[in-house]
């Protein structure tokens, strides 16, 4: 009976030590977890912590924060290289890239100046545009444009609107950046040279596209100034959805006022297209005379000594092409 209780006795007591050593394990290692989120969220310096977003942001009062954005280091210059990944503080304009980050950049995030009519802003967050925030600028009466990489808008308005959105931002820390859509930031690579004469390489020169936000009354004005300019008859024009376009002939040297109207988003260099399949069909079916593709009879011999036959196309339905 003793022995019994020996045996039993030492049993809970190694049982005991067990469930000692066990808790003691399991408090350190949660420790380490605690530790480790701590470092992650708050002293990693390539982590930004966000505190939690007002209900503009789509996220209810009292809700979790939002997760941490990760940055990258800032580029020193607008220049970004071809194929390297996309910058949170790069606006990627045709024009050309906007580092958002700059000094210079930064300084021309300043109050508006009064004007007249209607004219275009940009806009950049401080990661992926939430619902409520482009709700918010809707109900102060911001006419949205487009959406531009990376977290950016282009948006139009009066000096009342334009201004309103600015003092209500000022403050918002998910706001990185806003400041005016400047001529030179409408004007894309090779419209005009840099002496701003004559175009670089390119076939037709004087050749442009105008986008315009629709606007009637401010197309108005801007069509009438195109139109003064103009060297030929307009190629094509009309609108199409919120934009209105046109396609013309201009003096290069105009193009750098006319980007100054407020109602133009873009000027690009324009190429009348041509109809190069059958040369290019003639070329890789291997019609060729020297250089030049040689058109019209060969063809089918051709497909003949690729093992074609005139009654595989005859059989074939071709209902379902």
């Amino acid at each position: 009976m003793k022995n019994r209780l020996g045996i039993l006795i030492g049993f809970l007591a190694l049982l005991g030590v067990g469930l000692f050593l066990m808790t003691r394990g399991g408090d350190q290692k949660i420790a380490s977890v605690k530790k480790a989120q701590t470092h992650d969220a708050g002293t990693s310096p390539e982590v930004a912590t966000v505190s939690t977003q007002s209900s503009v942001s789509g996220v209810a009062a009292g809700s979790s924060p939002a997760p941490a954005v990760v940055t990258t280091a800032a580029a020193t210059t607008n220049s970004v290289t071809s194929g390297e990944p996309s910058l949170p503080n790069v606006i990627y304009l045709n024009a050309g890239p906007i580092n958002t980050d700059l000094p210079a950049t930064k300084a021309r995030r300043q109050p508006l100046a009064y004007f007249s009519g209607k004219r275009m802003q940009l806009i950049q967050w401080k990661g992926p545009v939430q619902v409520g925030w482009i709700e918010e600028l809707k109900r102060l009466g911001v006419e949205i444009i487009d959406y531009i990489p990376e977290n950016a808008y282009l948006v139009y308005g009066d000096w009342n609107v334009l201004s309103a959105m600015q003092k209500k931002m000022a403050d918002k820390n998910y706001v990185r950046w806003e400041g005016t859509y400047r001529p030179e930031d409408k004007i894309q690579p090779n419209a005009v040279a840099e002496d701003g004469v004559s175009a670089a390489k390119r076939s037709e020169p004087e050749l442009f596209a105008i986008q315009m936000v629709l606007h009637p009354q401010a197309n108005e004005e801007t069509l009438k100034k195109i139109k003064t300019l103009q060297l030929s008859s307009t190629v094509k024009e009309g609108p199409m959805g919120k934009y209105y376009n046109i396609i013309t002939r201009l003096p290069p040297a105009q193009i750098a006022q006319l980007a100054q109207q407020p109602d133009i988003i873009s000027i690009a260099p324009y190429t009348t297209p041509k109809m190069m399949c059958e040369r290019q069909a003639m070329i890789l079916a291997g019609q060729l005379n020297g250089n030049v593709p040689v058109l019209g009879s060969g063809y089918m011999a051709w497909l003949a000594s690729k093992g074609f036959t005139q009654s595989q196309f005859d059989a074939w339905d071709w209902r379902w092409m």
